[in-house]
């Protein structure tokens, strides 16, 4: 007597199809994802701090931002919900928005990148001939 064969899904190794996840019933890699996204966001906190740069994205709870960027001395460029985008010539300017209570800053992302608009320091006033 021939025994049945088991269904594919019913195989050592193999999770039956339920419609959700990978092809190969392994489901969404949430693991790998929260691991890239704690790279990038931590990395961009990082190059905030070592490469000071001309302008900043300022994360704190709404009011706080705009608090933290006057606290710093900074100059506000925009502002939303729970965000700030400032500038600041202090090569200390992110650590004192963190000492004012931000929880986290980034380096603004130029318009090239593909988000929003531009954030650049506007160019040097030109002196008038006379």
């Amino acid at each position: 007597m021939i025994p049945d064969e088991a269904p594919a899904s019913a195989r050592p190794g193999r999770e039956p199809a339920s419609g959700r996840g990978n092809a190969d019933g392994r489901g969404f890699p949430w693991r790998g994802l929260l691991v890239a996204l704690g790279l990038w966001f931590g990395g961009m906190a990082g190059a905030a701090l070592v490469l000071p740069p001309t302008a900043v994205v300022v994360i704190a709870p709404q009011g706080s931002a705009l608090e933290a960027v006057g606290a710093a001395g900074g100059q506000i460029l925009t502002a939303g919900r729970g965000f700030a985008t400032a500038r600041s010539a202090d090569p200390d300017f992110v650590r004192r928005l963190y000492r004012a209570g931000a929880w986290a800053v980034w380096p603004a992302l130029p318009r090239t990148c593909g988000f929003g608009t531009a954030v650049t320091p506007p160019a040097a006033p030109r002196p008038v001939a006379t």
